[in-house]
């Protein structure tokens, strides 16, 4: 049971693959657009991904029309590539979707500054991390008492004649 629980969480972790924690976007040419992934620290040893920026799909809602605040979209960006799909962490802004489509398409073109950055700040405690505690609590808790060498137990405790704990004892 301990092995399967330990296999269960260990698959959950490593399929749980995070998004990444900074993309910076450099414009070698207009319209060609050269973008760099890096992954959260567990993982930022991995090679970073790059790929050539093909397309820029936007995901929007309003997520508040307060009055003292004002309004608030949130969006989700996807930068697309040859074979890469990386899908960014939600972005809050005053700006509307067509707003933020034109800047991206600004960049591209070749306006502004040639090198456009992404990052995410990352949670203190990510939920990976208590999976992968987890994994090792249930496992140290099934090897506890894993001796090496074997004790062997008594010859008598074999056949039942005398309880184990008796076996060793021999004050009776």
């Amino acid at each position: 049971m301990v092995v399967v629980l330990c296999l269960l969480l260990l698959g959950l972790w490593g399929a749980s693959w995070p998004a990444p924690s900074a993309v910076v976007c450099d414009r070698a040419a207009p319209s060609q657009v050269y973008c760099r992934a890096t992954l959260p620290p567990p993982w930022a040893w991995l090679l970073s991904q790059s790929f050539l920026l093909d397309d820029v799909a936007i995901a929007s809602e309003l997520c508040d029309n307060n009055p003292h605040g004002g309004v608030r979209f949130c969006h989700r960006l996807t930068l697309l590539g040859a074979n890469h799909q990386i899908t960014l962490p939600e972005v809050r802004t005053p700006l509307s979707a067509a707003a933020l489509n034109e800047q991206l398409r600004q960049f591209v073109a070749g306006e502004g500054s040639p090198r456009l950055s992404w990052s995410s700040p990352g949670s203190v405690l990510p939920w990976r991390t208590l999976v992968i505690g987890l994994l090792l609590l249930s496992a140290s808790w099934a090897l506890w008492d894993v001796r090496w060498p074997p004790v062997a137990p008594s010859p008598l405790a074999l056949d039942g004649a005398v309880p184990a704990r008796r076996a060793i004892d021999t004050k009776d």
